[in-house]
């Protein structure tokens, strides 16, 4: 936090002006400890919790995982915590500082295990050598059209599988699908009770271009008053009838700065804040 002290805007800095605040702030390794202050970036955090060695398969070395998840999670977690903050506010009236981090959101995600009393971890299921899965009816598979991901969980429904495949185990269904097109594998795991689907690439435009995406608004069209049309992918959260998604387009820098001022009631200084150079004004 040091850079937001400098410029005035540390927690004990904003939330003497206004106390019933609630201030969230990330950070890598947590707000405090020796490393408080540190940068941090999303592949370090995979490493540290275990994810760069799990992710590349039992006895495999380790390997760099392209997606920002510890980002992804870090931002959950903070969004989690501005919540339940808010929810004392409402309740006792106290502002609160709230905080995240990059290590505190990867050691959640290795929650599947724990610690022992004799110091070693409960089992959990490992990702085999190959990485394709953690066991025959959890796992990718090679069909003669591509890739499929097959759940096959549950009393007796990988066996039904097995059956309906005519596979005599575990270790002869992998050959028999490999002979068989995505759409008959797919419809023979249906039948059995499982669930499988086509491990997609180059999706993008299948996604944009299909019906019930845009019917039940997971793509969503803007138009931007200087890039033009815009579609993007709506929402993934729903709250009933109340929609999930505004009808104004991604701003441009400043684009909102003065309606968000006056909105908060700082109208009358608005003016010399964009003067002073503190505020953007998109619209200048």
């Amino acid at each position: 936090m040091p850079a937001a002290r400098r410029i005035g805007l540390a927690s004990d800095q904003v939330m003497a002006i206004r106390p019933d605040l609630i201030f969230c702030h990330v950070s890598s390794y947590g707000p405090v400890g020796p490393r408080k202050d540190w940068p941090g970036y999303d592949q370090l955090f995979q490493a540290q919790s275990g994810w760069e060695f799990e992710g590349a398969g039992e006895g495999n070395p380790p390997m760099w995982h392209r997606f920002g998840m510890m980002d992804h999670q870090a931002g959950l977690a903070s969004a989690l915590a501005m919540s339940l903050a808010l929810y004392h506010r409402d309740r006792t009236g106290e502002g609160q500082v709230a905080a995240g981090s990059l290590l505190g959101a990867s050691i959640l995600t290795v929650s599947e295990t724990i610690v022992l009393d004799d110091g070693t971890l409960s089992p959990f299921r490992r990702l085999d050598a190959r990485q394709l899965g953690v066991g025959p009816e959890r796992r990718l598979y090679a069909v003669k059209d591509g890739w499929i991901a097959l759940v096959a969980e549950g009393a007796r429904v990988f066996d039904r599988l097995c059956l309906l495949a005519g596979a005599a185990n575990a270790e002869a269904l992998e050959p028999i699908l490999s002979a068989q097109s995505t759409t008959a594998v797919i419809a023979m795991a249906n039948a059995a009770g499982a669930f499988a689907v086509a491990a997609h690439t180059d999706h993008r435009d299948a996604f944009f271009d299909d019906r019930d995406n845009r019917r039940l608004g997971l793509v969503q069209s803007y138009q931007h008053g200087r890039l033009g049309r815009l579609e993007m992918p709506g929402a993934f959260l729903h709250f009933g009838a109340r929609p999930a998604t505004g009808a104004l387009p991604p701003p441009d820098v400043g684009e909102h700065s003065v309606s968000v001022l006056d909105e908060i009631g700082l109208a009358d200084e608005t003016a010399e804040l964009v003067r002073a150079g503190v505020v953007h004004d998109g619209a200048r």
